[in-house]
């Protein structure tokens, strides 16, 4: 098929569009050969046909190779001539890189298969895909899909063309996706349908930009420079904050004998290092406008198309591909587009639905949403999508498997308050700052006692949590925060965390990456003594990926290394604003990097008595709620006309401490307690 899909579909392709010619003058046009036209129009609809049936063929089969062929076949010669179906295309493209990927994660953790059956059964799964015994890739493709979370989200859907219409309006996805010869950049903006009004036009645009990707790889390299950088700067802080602790120790010790004491030193190494940390900010911004060179004129090309269709709530959601993940893209100025309340990212469109899914079938489980069965045509109880042939198709080859999207009632994501957990990890020793862990986070559950009287946590240091103790915590917890030294993979490795199913918790935040003198001991044991594969599974990027294949719906990480009591700050600030605003998670974080702006008060003139009559008797009007805050948002010209070369301007002095922790997944989700789905009764 593959075969098929190279030579005969481009042929009909390029005989179809050689005859549209934009710059032919009007009398070509009056006098052009309309048998010409039929027949190329012919030509159009049969490779469009033949093309549809091979993306439906591979997703039957779940063949990424032939499905990646076909979709990037569609993008390349319908581009511009039909935005609409380029970017379904496009989403599709990208779904089914990240599920090689995300089979590629799973194949890493879960290495092992004497000791893991998912392993085992993936490795009996692509033996008998390569021995064509179709007896036994059914088997086995049964056996996974039954009891095994991980590999269901790798599933991409049969009806992935249909997933938007489940998605809300109010939320509008930005994809970024390099072509499979990396010259060219594919950019896509999609809205979701759900909600949306007949009348309204659906926001969809398509972009094809060149590139130089050896650029991008030039500012991975940039980035990873700046990370080993920081490394070295959060290592010789440590030693000040040594150097400093032991003068103090012996500052009393030095004064009875009546010797002056020399502060001279450490005085000029806290200069030192305060300069150090100026000259990292700068490099950081100087990679940050870097990335927006790269992406800017593939985000800047749908500015009209935002401020046009743009709510007062939008949630904008970044697809990007794989090789911009690691980047800081949160820093972009795409947070001042107009009307933006919260900005989030995620691996696909497909991703992104999973979580939702995941999420309405817990709900369901517990029997929080429910749903009235005179209702049941327009809302159906939620359920997991179900794989194999029907009956009349027992015939057919069993390596065709259907997997199916269900129409299901996508409820609000909420957190039950009695079930958060949180776990504190700090240094018992000498800590990269002079906050105290569990002093700051009691003053937070003491101010917010109304709200999160219900929550348990757990405090240890150094590390002091095994592996079982963690995984209780991960699988009997609704929302897990976590704040502490070091990475997470310390204390629990992603082979471990890989074979959980997490279907009740879902919301981390991983405020992790905290360094201290025993955390840079400890990690340097610790991945000394790792395999390769579990060792490159140590990012950022590849634990929201094993989160998200465990059941998370949202993800909340830090993608660098951050002193202690920065650390501490930002998960404080970040849970204070959730809780205390009652607003979504990525709302809260989004307004911790863009602090609402709150207007001047404006000086009032002296009012005569009539005008204090006046005001007095003139009816209220209403005022929004105090604790809500709205995220700050500026105004952006209509169109290119209204303001010639406008776009968006690039934030300066931009604090790396702000943008490190990275949301993935949904972002209006809440910590609150759980409610039913409003419906008829």
């Amino acid at each position: 098929l593959s075969n098929v899909l190279s030579c005969k579909s481009l042929d009909l392709f390029e005989d179809s569009l050689s005859i549209w010619d934009e710059k032919a003058s009007a009398d070509s046009v009056v006098t052009r050969d309309i048998l010409c036209e039929v027949k190329s129009l012919r030509y159009l609809t049969t490779s469009t046909e033949f093309l549809a049936k091979a993306v439906q063929l591979a997703l039957q089969k779940q063949d990424h190779n032939v499905l990646q062929s076909a979709c990037s076949e569609v993008i390349d010669k319908l581009g511009v001539f039909a935005p609409h179906i380029s970017v379904h295309f496009l989403a599709l493209y990208q779904s089914s890189v990240v599920a090689e990927w995300l089979n590629s994660i799973i194949k890493k953790a879960l290495q092992t298969p004497n000791e893991s059956k998912v392993a085992s059964m993936i490795y009996q799964l692509e033996a008998a895909e390569k021995a064509k015994n179709y007896k036994l890739y059914s088997q086995c493709f049964d056996e996974l899909f039954k009891g095994n979370l991980c590999w269901k989200r790798t599933l991409v859907f049969e009806n992935h063309f249909d997933i938007i219409k489940e998605i809300d309006d109010k939320r509008i996805f930005i994809i970024l996706q390099h072509s499979s010869c990396k010259q060219f950049l594919y950019s896509g903006v999609i809205q979701g349908l759900k909600g949306l009004k007949v009348s309204q036009e659906p926001v969809a645009g398509f972009r094809k930009t060149r590139v130089n990707f050896r650029m991008l790889t030039s500012l991975s390299r940039l980035w990873e420079n700046y990370k080993a950088s920081l490394h070295r700067y959060m290592v010789k802080l440590v030693a000040l904050f040594k150097f400093e602790d032991q003068s103090n120790n012996r500052k009393e010790m030095i004064s009875r004998l009546g010797v002056e004491t020399d502060v001279q030193g450490l005085e000029n190494a806290a200069k030192n290092l305060e300069e150090e940390r100026k000259r990292l900010n700068v490099f950081y911004n100087r990679i940050v406008d870097g990335i927006w060179n790269y992406l800017k004129g593939s985000i800047e090309a749908f500015l009209p198309v935002f401020h046009k269709h743009q709510d007062h709530d939008s949630h904008v959601v970044l697809l990007p591909d794989l090789y911009l993940h690691d980047l800081p893209l949160e820093a972009l100025p795409v947070a001042n587009i107009d009307n933006l309340r919260c900005l989030s990212r995620d691996f696909s469109l497909q991703v992104h639905h999973h979580r939702a899914i995941s999420y309405a079938v817990s709900r369901a489980t517990d029997g929080a949403a429910a749903v009235a069965e005179s209702s049941k045509k327009t809302l159906k109880t939620p359920v997991p999508p179900q794989g194999g042939s029907s009956a009349r198709d027992r015939n057919r080859n069993p390596y065709e498997r259907r997997v199916v999207a269900d129409k299901i009632a996508l409820v609000p994501p909420v957190v039950d308050s009695t079930l958060v957990k949180y776990v504190l990890n700090s240094d018992s020793s000498l800590p990269c700052g002079k906050t105290s862990y569990p002093l700051r986070v009691a003053d937070l559950l003491k101010d917010t006692q109304a709200k999160t009287q219900r929550w348990s946590g757990t405090i240890v240091q150094n590390n002091a949590l095994n592996i079982v103790d963690m995984q209780e915590i991960l699988k009997s917890s609704s929302a897990m925060l976590y704040c502490g030294i070091g990475k997470l993979q310390s204390i629990i490795p992603a082979d471990r965390l890989a074979c959980l199913t997490l279907t009740k918790t879902h919301l981390h935040v991983v405020a992790d990456r905290a360094v201290s003198a025993f955390s840079l001991r400890h990690e340097a044991y610790v991945d000394e003594n790792k395999e390769t594969n579990l060792l490159s599974l140590d990012t950022a990027v590849s634990l929201a990926g094993i989160l998200y294949l465990t059941g998370s719906s949202l993800t909340l990480i830090n993608t660098h290394e951050v002193t202690c009591d920065d650390n501490i700050e930002m998960f404080v600030n970040l849970i204070s604003g959730t809780v205390t605003h009652d607003t979504s998670v990525g709302v809260a974080l989004h307004m911790l990097k863009f602090p609402p702006q709150t207007p001047s008060p404006i000086p009032s003139s002296p009012a005569s008595s009539g005008e204090k009559r006046r005001r007095k008797s003139a009816r209220p009007q209403h005022q929004p709620h105090p604790q809500r805050l709205e995220a700050p948002h500026q105004h952006l010209p209509s169109s290119a006309e209204d303001a010639p070369g406008a776009g968006l301007a690039m934030l300066k002095d931009l604090d790396p401490v702000k943008f490190n922790m990275v949301p993935f997944g949904l972002p209006n989700v809440t910590l609150s307690d759980a409610a039913p789905v409003k419906g008829k009764k």
